[in-house]
């Protein structure tokens, strides 16, 4: 069985520890060991669905009370359990409610939902929780994968699609707080595929509800994530945030070859070169937070202090008002305020309130460096250190770091002040959101997969993916899985570096990816950069500012190839279609466009694709040099509804069809 733990940021040194002692492993361990009372339920399009519960008392002597197709009522030992489905047009929802007759609380230890359906040869797994690299499927099916989620990491959603990339069957959870296994494997007989979530919280209380979608409908992958999205965010109520302008604005940060070796000269330094180049906003990264060298460190360092030493910025604050007042540039900090390590100043009187967890080899509770979000001490502890931060050094944003290692089975001699992990870690957010709204509404929050999920939706505006340094495919196809589940809030970029060695049109396709994919975050060695890239690089910036609405909000849709689709943007002002595979089929527009640009990103000079959608007529047809300028004089082409776009456009540079009259 291969099982996919999703990893975090920049991972400490003694992550994996924590990582590997994920309290709802060992309990899929024993679920699937034990033998629970199970119920079978049908779709709409008549396959069946089992429901199983495991709960101390235990669940025995299950007679049925009530059975009809969309609702059935047991009585299980000392429990009245019913069992009911919604039927939509795209989706089946099955609700159950389990209490005990004497209203006393009691311990579910898990509940499952389990779906098969016909194997066919080509299939694939989709889900948000599969980190990307040269493709966004997992297509060896012959062996088993189980993902995990949490209320700080992943959304618990599994769907398996077709050869087309179309629906064949999806499984998901309407709540997001709650610890939870994801299944895909063959079935016993190997003709059909199996589906299984299971919600591993082992939770007390009298009563417990739940939803699960289960979607049939063979919409795109896409669309019929969406569409789960849709569900849960109406479910929980989600009230989309006003997003503040300057979060849609061109961001540098150097971590990647600066890492935490920072100071107030060199932040000052590269604040004015960024500017230089058209950037809007500077992310200062870690080492603001403490001393050289001490992210690495973890649990043995200072992480945690948030107090510049005076040795590396003498004047912080100074040096945040300057780069506003002096440069017209939004200020972001990094922080990873869950982290503490033992020589931190606050370890004194917040080291009990560290999440203990069991040690993998040697079974004795090993300290993390993680504060647990279900004690109150933590809890005044944000909101005394989000005021102290804020009051200070006012920035305008704030980029959260390696929340996802939390772990959710503290283990820990501290007391528990929520009954369960989410409910606390959710609490926990919430202070923080809250002390950031009543300072300022202008200021705006920035989180990275896995912990950017629906979960966590609320309490930020802008969405990016994972660690991507040196690998633009991998960022660009890693922020494609999280778009359809981004609804509300805005989609932005990892932090781009590239070697400043790399030839002029390689670095080209670094920056177009960044600026075809979401709010643009560079991140590379200016001082080391050659003029020809660091012209190139302002002409990109320039290029997503003059365009940023239509990128950022227009109407983004993959198309291609199903496991490694290019995309296309359909704005108000006109439509962007990153060319990277060099896709033989049609592009479909949803509308006629009025301008179109089609970056060339693929391995190879010249463009040749088929687009349907057009308004027919005749076009200024202009392809651009690496910095966005004309390359020749435009010339005239004529353009029917469907069209061969066949032209040529060096790689890295910019195809634009403007229509003549």
């Amino acid at each position: 069985m291969q099982v996919t733990i999703i990893s975090g940021k920049k991972l400490h040194p003694q992550a994996a520890l924590w990582t590997c002692a994920l309290g709802a492993l060992l309990a899929m361990l024993r679920i699937e060991a034990g033998t629970n009372p199970s119920f079978v339920l049908s779709l709409s399009d008549g396959t069946p669905v089992t429901m199983s519960f495991s709960a101390e008392p235990e669940l025995a002597g299950c007679r049925a009370i009530s059975l009809h197709p969309d609702r059935q009522s047991w009585r299980c030992s000392d429990y009245l359990l019913y069992l009911s489905v919604q039927r939509e047009p795209s989706a089946d929802r099955i609700t159950f409610v389990l209490r005990s007759l004497d209203g006393y609380a009691f311990q579910l230890h898990e509940y499952g939902c389990r779906v098969a359906v016909p194997l066919e040869s080509g299939n694939a797994l989709w889900t948000f929780n599969r980190e990307a690299q040269r493709d966004i499927m997992e297509t060896g099916l012959e062996r088993p994968w189980v993902y995990f989620s949490a209320a700080n990491r992943g959304i618990p959603y599994l769907a398996l699609v077709d050869r087309s990339g179309g629906n064949r069957v999806s499984l998901g959870l309407l709540e997001q707080d709650h610890i939870v296994l994801l299944r895909g494997e063959p079935g016993a007989d190997r003709k059909n595929y199996v589906l299984t979530l299971r919600q591993t919280d082992d939770a007390m209380a009298g009563l417990f509800r739940d939803t699960i979608y289960i979607s049939r409908d063979g919409s795109s992958w896409f669309h019929n994530a969406r569409n789960y999205t849709r569900a849960v965010d109406s479910h929980l109520g989600f009230q989309p945030p006003s997003i503040p302008d300057a979060a849609l604005n061109s961001t540098y940060d150097s971590w990647y070859w600066s890492l935490d070796h920072i100071d107030q000269e060199l932040t000052w330094d590269l604040a004015k070169q960024s500017r230089s180049l058209g950037f809007k906003s500077y992310l200062i990264d870690a080492g603001w937070d403490t001393s050289d060298g001490e992210y690495v460190k973890g649990l043995k360092g200072k992480t945690g202090d948030y107090w510049p030493p005076p040795e590396k910025f003498p004047d912080f604050a100074g040096l945040i008002q300057d780069i506003q007042t002096q440069l017209g540039m939004k200020v972001m900090l990094w922080m990873q305020q869950y982290a503490m390590g033992r020589l931190s100043r606050y370890y004194g009187p917040l080291g009990y309130s560290l999440c203990s967890v069991g040690d993998p080899e040697g079974g004795n509770l090993a300290e993390t460096p993680m504060l647990c979000p279900r004690t109150h001490a933590v809890q005044d502890h944000m909101k005394d250190l989000f005021d102290r931060i804020l009051g200070s050094y006012r920035p305008d944003a704030l980029w959260f770091d390696w929340q996802e290692e939390i772990p959710q089975a503290c283990e820990a001699s501290h007391s528990h002040q929520d009954d369960y992990f989410g409910q606390g870690y959710n609490r926990t957010q919430q202070i923080i959101h809250e002390t950031v709204r009543r300072y300022s509404p202008d200021i705006f929050i920035d989180m990275r997969w896995p912990f950017a999920n629906l979960n966590n939706k609320p309490y930020t505006h802008l969405w990016q993916p994972i660690d991507s340094a040196g690998d633009w495919e991998a960022m660009r196809l890693r922020a494609m899985v999280m778009r359809p589940f981004s609804a509300g809030l805005v989609m932005g970029t990892d932090e781009m570096y590239w070697d400043p060695k790399l030839p002029d049109a390689e670095v080209a396709r670094f920056m177009a990816a960044v600026v075809f994919t979401g709010v643009p975050y560079f991140g590379p060695n200016l001082p080391a950069e050659t003029s020809a890239h660091r012209e190139m690089l302002r002409a990109w910036v320039a290029f997503y500012e003059s365009n940023r609405e239509d990128l950022v909000y227009g109407d983004f849709s993959p198309y291609g190839d199903r496991d490694r689709p290019d995309q296309l943007i359909e704005g108000q002002k006109a439509t962007y279609i990153y060319y990277g595979n060099r896709f033989a089929g049609v592009v479909r527009l949803a509308r006629a466009p009025r301008v179109v640009h089609v970056v060339n990103n693929s391995d190879s000079p010249g463009i040749q694709l088929t687009v349907h959608g057009l308004k027919e007529g005749k076009y200024s047809a202009s392809v651009s040099d690496l910095t966005l300028q004309h390359r020749n004089r435009p010339v005239p082409v004529r353009l029917t509804e469907q069209a061969v776009l066949r032209f040529d456009v060096p790689v890295g540079c910019l195809l634009t069809l403007t229509p003549i009259g």
